[in-house]
């Protein structure tokens, strides 16, 4: 059920869909294109790690334990969306009387939660880490993720304000933990042996890892979905 809040946020944004075909085409395109949402954040990921040919220990472990709790920002919000009640998307809500962006089909997203939002949790607790590990990239990074990654999000009416809110203090929270030291030092330790005796396998790992997350494992949810579904079948 929508709020006040959020129902006179989504009216007020939605009153500009369809006053420009390229306009609203060009949101559409950055809500879609994983290479341009998490692709750049990942991008600078891999940047900061290999920064002057080498990066010093503390920010290593700090960028490794931000992707491991940046994994656990989207667990923790696809959890959420799986236990609270179900709340559509702004553009599946009747009451609300949106305006359809030119692009955007009524059936994408159909039969999942809107809340919380796990893009916000998964690329505000990767922004968040690097920016506690670069303050200027990171700044990038966390603009990058609420203009062009968060806001398309709003202005389709694929999230609610406050879904956003959500995820963004989930991920928010995750990246700046972290980026503690007793955690990040805790987490990388093992890693960092693990990349002493067997480096290929590590950037192996390491770059599926990255690609997963630039991709919001759209694939590896399409392998289990596949799966569950052929399973659900035979019992």
């Amino acid at each position: 059920m929508d709020n006040l809040f959020d129902s006179s946020i989504i009216k007020y944004v939605n009153q500009y869909s369809q006053s420009s075909h390229v306009f609203d085409l060009v949101v559409y395109h950055f809500f879609w294109n994983n290479m341009l949402k998490g692709g750049v954040i990942v991008a600078m990921f891999w940047w900061l790690w290999f920064q002057n040919g080498k990066s010093d220990f503390s920010i290593r472990a700090r960028l490794t334990s931000t992707l491991v709790l940046s994994v656990l920002a989207v667990a923790v919000a696809r959890g959420l969306a799986l236990m609270c009640p179900y709340r559509s998307r702004p553009f599946h809500t009747p009451s609300l009387g949106f305006k359809l962006t030119y692009g955007m089909s009524k059936d994408t997203l159909e039969n999942w939660s809107s809340f919380p939002s796990d893009h916000a949790a998964l690329f505000l607790a990767l922004s968040t880490g690097i920016f506690c590990v670069n303050r200027k990239i990171g700044g990038f990074a966390l603009l990058h993720t609420l203009v062009l990654i968060c806001l398309p999000r709003l202005y389709l009416g694929v999230h609610y304000p406050t879904d956003l809110i959500a995820g963004a203090l989930i991920g928010v929270s995750m990246g700046w933990f972290a980026c503690r030291p007793t955690v990040s030092l805790k987490i990388y330790r093992p890693c960092a042996a693990w990349r002493e005796r067997h480096e290929g396998s590590f950037y192996a790992a390491f770059f599926l890892l990255t690609y997963q997350l630039a991709d919001l494992f759209e694939h590896v949810r399409g392998v289990l979905s596949a799966a569950i579904k052929a399973l659900t079948k035979h019992v």
